[in-house]
């Protein structure tokens, strides 16, 4: 049972390193684009505007706690797919269980799971609007 929840943690894990990767890097390393573009002898004030933006950059430019609330928001979707999977899985395990019992309260356990993680993601996703709201600085909807 521990080998299987060390197991469940470090694929959880490894899920999450992967979008820190392959989505927060890249954000960060793209905000000094400009730098590289400067001339000999040009300083950095003169490429960037009055706001710290890039004039010429294809770059968004929300605030980032709108794109925190943005990258909240997408991970909570995946996550929520994934107990929606959970939940198809088990009803189509209880579908296919052909009279066993073991099979069915099996299958019973996992859509009880799934509805049970389906209800901490909407609490989640409830919860960060509301504090962003709370906040009143950031839009939660700017990534949508």
């Amino acid at each position: 049972m521990k080998k299987r929840i060390l197991k469940q943690i470090a694929s959880f894990t490894l899920v999450l390193a992967t979008v820190f990767v392959l989505v927060v890097v890249p954000m960060g390393l793209s905000s000094n684009v400009g730098i590289a573009q400067a001339q000999p002898g040009q300083s950095p004030d003169s490429i960037f505007n009055k706001g710290g933006y890039l004039d010429n950059s294809p770059l968004p430019r929300t605030d980032l706690r709108a794109l925190v609330v943005s990258v909240i928001n997408i991970l909570l979707g995946v996550i929520g797919i994934i107990f929606l999977l959970f939940i198809l899985y088990g009803g189509f395990m209880w579908m296919t269980a052909a009279g066993s019992e073991e099979r069915a309260d099996k299958a019973q356990k996992i859509i009880g799971q799934g509805v049970i993680g389906l209800i901490v993601i909407f609490v989640s996703f409830a919860l960060v609007t509301f504090i962003f709201n709370l906040l009143g600085e950031a839009d939660v909807n700017a990534g949508f």
